[in-house]
């Protein structure tokens, strides 16, 4: 990540989409809290926290579209059911750099009840990754002043309020009616 940003050093504005496989808040792995969970804390300490790295690294130089909106990263951008254990975090992002583009909107996902009515999490049958998209609807602005060049026509994704499964990505975004919602 070190590199990207190296990259992205001569650069004043940029918008950088990201499957970064990097969770943003701190957490413990299944394995540490099944340790903990049938230990004592007098006989064995607690297993640490992870600490996340990359995402810390990145936001020290690039905005979240997400946290610019929200307040926050979504609770959630993948989840995979797996035999022996489920994987959900957030690893997908939509990171801006300068004051070219601010965000306005973002493309939320499903509550994880709605996930969590699946046994097999993702992929299910109406959702063939383990991937929820991540979109952002963003403002160009003049850099100098901050302010909005034109205003856009209203995309899509503002009138999208939610992801939508059993559908394409043309379907999703062209005709909403016809897909069904999360």
């Amino acid at each position: 990540f070190a590199s990207l940003l190296e990259r992205l050093g001569s650069c004043q504005d940029a918008i950088v989409l990201a499957d970064l496989n990097a969770h943003c808040r701190p957490w413990r792995t299944e394995l540490a809290a099944a340790r903990n969970a049938g230990s004592s804390s007098d006989h064995q300490p607690l297993c640490p926290i992870v600490q996340p790295r990359a995402y810390p690294m990145l936001t020290s130089t690039l905005r979240s579209a997400y946290r610019e909106v929200l307040g926050q990263e979504p609770n959630f951008t993948c989840w995979g059911g797996w035999i022996d254990r489920e994987v959900r975090l957030v690893c997908d992002y939509v990171l801006l750099k300068g004051d070219l583009f601010k965000a306005r909107q973002v493309l939320k996902g499903p509550s994880a009840d709605e996930v969590l009515v699946y046994p097999e999490r993702l992929p299910n049958a109406d959702h063939p990754t383990d991937h929820f998209p991540v979109a952002a609807d963003l403002e160009l602005c003049s850099s100098e002043q901050g302010s909005p060049v034109r205003t856009a026509r209203r995309s899509q994704v503002v009138q999208t309020p939610r992801w939508q499964a059993n559908t394409w990505w043309g379907t999703a975004w062209e005709a909403p009616k016809r897909a069904r919602w999360w």
